[in-house]
């Protein structure tokens, strides 16, 4: 399992530091929260939908997106979940999603507009992810 050593650096941005400690903190949540997270706050909406487009919009430079994602691929595929342990595919597609674009909503910071950012942070937030709390706390574009 990753930890902070293979995590750590300024290669994702100017907000690596909080990349990196939700990237640990992915890497020691039980099977349990991860089914919570993948069948309750990470479910599919219009509104988190359209924060992933504007997510994807967001001004963060090339290399830092290149080295968030992989990593978040990496953290993702760490954890060794399975389309077995949900019992569908959606909630293990809503997990991998939703470590992408938390990390990446991380990185983006300020230039990520407000509504977005709580939308992709808050699920983590709420189920004990300091990091994306700490995300949540910084400010955010209107």
């Amino acid at each position: 399992m990753p930890g902070r050593s293979e995590w750590s650096g300024k290669r994702y941005g100017e907000h690596g530091d909080l990349v990196t400690a939700f990237l640990d903190e992915v890497a020691v949540r039980s099977l349990d929260e991860w089914r919570a997270l993948g069948s309750g706050g990470l479910g599919r909406s219009l509104e988190r939908t359209a924060a992933i487009a504007v997510l994807v919009d967001a001004d963060i430079p090339e290399p830092a997106r290149a080295a968030v994602s992989r990593a978040a691929d990496r953290a993702y595929g760490a954890l060794g979940l399975q389309e077995s342990d949900f019992g569908s595919p959606y909630p293990l597609g809503r997990v991998r999603t939703g470590i992408s674009t938390a990390a990446m909503a991380i990185a983006a910071g300020d230039r990520l507009e407000a509504r977005s950012r709580e939308l992709l942070l808050r699920p983590f937030a709420d189920a004990g992810f300091v990091s994306a709390a700490a995300a949540l706390a910084k400010p955010a574009m209107p």
